[in-house]
């Protein structure tokens, strides 16, 4: 008699699918409240004054600075090294909480001095509210980096969602009603409130809030491995911000708010789809083996490009038209700076995905020095270049940025013997099949114009227009990406329709 056969198991799915779906669920999710959310940023430009809107985004990057200076990392252990247990997890969480309110109550007691410094004497009456903001994320953060170490994308997803919709709908409604700045600072606190209630919610409590006796080793361990991060990730939070707060020291609030604005939208590619897929990547990468994690910054290096590079230069191809359209006369500096910053902004989320596979690989201080080579270029350009005015002061962005990204691929060749023209050249076909698509965008702006139309028309007939022309440049320009990527998408939906 034979033995009876079992079914055949359904193959688990790769490490590297589980990242794409993970960053298909992010982005997705957030997409639609991203984009309600740069309808309301934009909507309150029109019952606010731009140097209101730069008092309020001074006193609140001033916090979110500190709040960076005083994270020590800890985020990154949890992601990394929270399978240890508990107990270590617990010491993370005080650490964490301690060190927030030192670092919040004294630039506090601070504010009046360092708001005059930064050419912003009115943001000082903000900063204790931003600092509140910041204490609610932070008594939130620890239960998300165990909801995200858990690779529980979707309610991740889910909760940045629903809050950041939330805070849409509530700062642009208050600023109706005439609260001026403090509509974004309570806004914020709702959003902070709800988003720490629902980590909270969703992660083990005794994973990271279960009492242990603390121990002097295990804040050792904690810091060996978390100040290189820690010192990382504030110079990369530094050099994404940084640049508002230099703007303000040099022409004032009410420019800092247009440039503001202008690098909120530029940034959209970067932090709706970049930053996330980066988030995702940084678990994945750890849970890969070392040829696996190789194939995988190769290969996710250009899909990465191919998504965001059309979105951000296509962005900067319509920002002329878009400003004119969404925006008051006042805010019409927005339009250059825009153009000039979408275009630098594709080069974010290439050093994050770079990033991302250093730590993997347990080479934190090489990601950490890709970081402070950005920060001290973006500074050094602002204060030198950046004094011949505010159009110029943009592109110290991209310089710093383009030196991160150069040193970090050298040490990948270095380390790894991955050429960073491989990298690189992943890159280059996606770069190619946007020309198309830019021509075609100026060429129809110049037929619409001709014939009288509105901006109203003109906007929707850019980017229908420019979209196509990226398509056929992308089949004919870059075909094996292209390729690539359909594969990929067909995949996933196979999966899903399985699921």
């Amino acid at each position: 008699m034979s033995e009876p056969t079992s079914e055949p198991s359904e193959p688990q799915p790769s490490m590297e699918a589980t990242a794409v779906r993970g960053a298909s669920w992010t982005i997705s999710a957030g997409l639609v409240t991203r984009v309600l959310g740069l309808v309301g940023s934009v909507a309150i430009t029109h019952y606010l004054d731009p140097s209101a809107i730069g008092e309020v985004g001074a006193a609140m990057i001033l916090m979110l600075l500190t709040n960076q200076a005083s994270n020590l990392g800890v985020g990154q252990f949890v992601l990394a090294r929270g399978g240890e247990g508990p107990r270590v997890v617990f010491h993370a969480t005080v650490l964490h909480l301690g060190t927030g309110v030192l670092a919040l109550a004294a630039v506090t007691a601070l504010a009046v001095p360092l708001a005059t410094l930064l050419n912003a004497p009115h943001a000082a009456v903000f900063v204790p509210g931003a600092a509140l903001v910041i204490l609610l994320d932070r008594i939130g953060y620890v239960p998300e980096r165990i909801v995200l170490r858990n690779l529980r994308f979707r309610a991740i997803a889910g909760a940045r969602a629903g809050t950041d919709l939330a805070n849409t709908v509530v700062s642009l409604s208050l600023a109706v009603l005439g609260f001026g700045g403090w509509a974004i600072i309570i806004a914020n606190l709702v959003r902070s409130g709800l988003r720490a209630i629902l980590y909270i919610s969703m992660a083990d409590r005794k994973a990271w809030a279960a009492p242990h006796r603390l121990s002097g080793d295990v804040y050792r361990s904690i810091l060996a491995f978390g100040l290189p991060t820690w010192f990382q990730a504030v110079c990369e939070f530094a050099a994404a911000r940084v640049d508002n707060l230099l703007v303000s020291y040099l022409y004032g609030p009410q420019v800092m708010a247009q440039y503001q604005v202008a690098y909120n939208l530029a940034d959209v590619p970067a932090d709706q789809i970049g930053e996330q897929v980066a988030e995702v990547l940084l678990p994945s990468f750890v849970a890969m083996e070392g040829e696996e994690r190789k194939r995988a910054l190769v290969s996710t290096a250009g899909l990465l490009a191919f998504v965001i590079f059309p979105v951000a230069i296509g962005f900067g191809a319509v920002a002329d038209t878009l400003v004119t359209l969404v925006l008051r006369p006042v805010w019409a500096p927005v339009a250059p700076m825009l153009t000039i910053l979408c275009v630098l902004s594709l080069l974010r989320p290439l050093t994050w995905h770079l990033s991302g596979y250093l730590i993997a690989n347990d080479r934190p201080r090489v990601a950490m020095m890709c970081s402070f080579v950005k920060l001290v270029v973006i500074v050094v350009a602002m204060l030198t270049i950046g004094r011949l005015g505010p159009l110029v002061a943009c592109f110290s962005v991209g310089f710093g940025f383009a030196a991160a990204l150069l040193i970090g691929q050298y040490s990948v060749w270095k380390a790894d013997g991955i050429p960073m023209s491989t990298l690189l050249g992943r890159c280059v076909p996606p770069l190619l099949a946007c020309a198309p698509m830019v021509a075609a965008v100026y060429g129809v702006r110049q037929a619409w114009r001709g014939f009288g139309a509105p901006p109203l028309v003109g906007l929707p007939l850019e980017i229908l227009v420019g979209a196509a022309a990226f398509v056929g440049g992308a089949f004919v320009l870059a075909p094996g990406i292209t390729r690539e990527f359909l594969t990929v998408v067909a995949a996933a939906r196979k999966r899903r329709r399985r699921a």
